[in-house]
């Protein structure tokens, strides 16, 4: 025989229904904002869609030059750099494609109204862009250096993984062998390369002569620290910085300041196209001109220069246009 319930089980089973019925309201309040939402994100997209359209069309058009131009490249000098262990051909072949697939990720961003989004993104094409630059610049031995140092660094990855490991993945300890080779790796590029070998740009001490270099030491060594300013604007998106919760390049000058955005904007595109435009158009003439542009390579990089300029006018002006549109409002 069961026992009779008692004021408790009843209580408990009030609060239960209740908690069911909170949690059908709350369901019913979600699926109603979720189609709201869909909805104003879809409208939204369209309108800027059709104002940047100029831009996109442009933007794109220098993706595949771009593409098309490396791949040219690759295609004539693959076998020479191969039979002259040309190790600048296949340092800057690589950091194309690592850059234009940072190019091609800012386009949806920039797509769906995320001004500051595509700028973080741009701020890694940028340092991308700085190492091509520098290292072509530099002999074969800097790049060979370069492409080395990702090894010596592993060793520096293993200690991290170690210290946390019971933590984070208590069933899974490095295989010693693989810790014994980190290890002998990092001993044999710091026999080779020096000590400080190990360092974040470790790769590039012995030819600016100093340690604990930063991307701004390279910056300034290939004549580009005058990008501080977009570069500084990024960090603002990529780090928790009270300031970026006061301020947003998509944000307009007539946003009120006790209301805090939280979606898309169709505003703030120019700074991330025209600076994501700049950088793939200057990292493609590094690569395209080791050792030297051919006569199709210079057709390609006339091309490209002509679309960045152009894309750069073309997202001033529509920038220009919403902001005086948006200061009649």
């Amino acid at each position: 025989m069961s026992s009779p319930p008692t004021g408790k089980d009843s209580a408990n089973a009030e609060a239960a229904t209740l908690a069911q019925k909170r949690l059908k309201r709350a369901a019913r309040k979600l699926r109603l904002h979720r189609q709201l939402r869909d909805r104003t994100l879809r409208q939204f997209q369209r309108r800027l869609s059709v104002t940047w359209r100029p831009a996109f069309n442009l933007y794109d058009d220098l993706l595949s030059a771009s593409l098309l131009a490396a791949s040219n490249h690759s295609e004539q000098g693959w076998q020479r750099a191969e039979a002259e262990t040309d190790f600048t051909f296949e340092a800057l072949r690589r950091l194309h494609a690592r850059g234009f697939i940072v190019a091609s990720e800012i386009r949806p961003l920039l797509a769906a109204g995320f001004a500051s989004g595509a700028l973080a993104r741009w701020r890694t094409l940028h340092e991308v862009t700085v190492v091509a630059s520098f290292l072509s610049g530099q002999t074969a031995n800097v790049s060979e250096a370069y492409m080395l140092h990702h090894q010596a660094r592993a060793w520096f990855e293993t200690e991290v993984y170690e210290r946390h490991q019971p933590v984070i993945a208590p069933a899974s300890p490095l295989d010693a062998h693989l810790i014994k080779d980190h290890r002998a790796m990092r001993d044999a590029l710091r026999e080779r390369y020096g000590a400080t070998f190990t360092e974040e740009y470790g790769w590039a001490n012995n030819v600016l002569g100093r340690t604990r270099l930063k991307l701004v030491d390279l910056e300034q060594a290939v004549g580009m620290d005058h990008w501080r300013p977009w570069v500084h604007l990024a960090h603002q998106s990529i780090h928790a910085t009270y300031k970026a919760m006061r301020f947003d390049i998509g944000w307009t000058s007539t946003t009120p300041d006790e209301i805090i955005p939280v979606g898309p904007s169709n505003a703030g595109l120019a700074d991330p196209f025209g600076c994501a435009s700049l950088s793939l158009a200057l990292l493609t003439r590094c690569f395209v001109c080791h050792p030297r542009a051919r006569a199709d390579d210079a057709g390609f990089l006339t091309l490209i220069d002509a679309l960045q300029v152009r894309l750069g006018e073309v997202a001033l002006a529509v920038h220009f246009s919403l902001a005086a549109a948006d200061s009649q409002e």
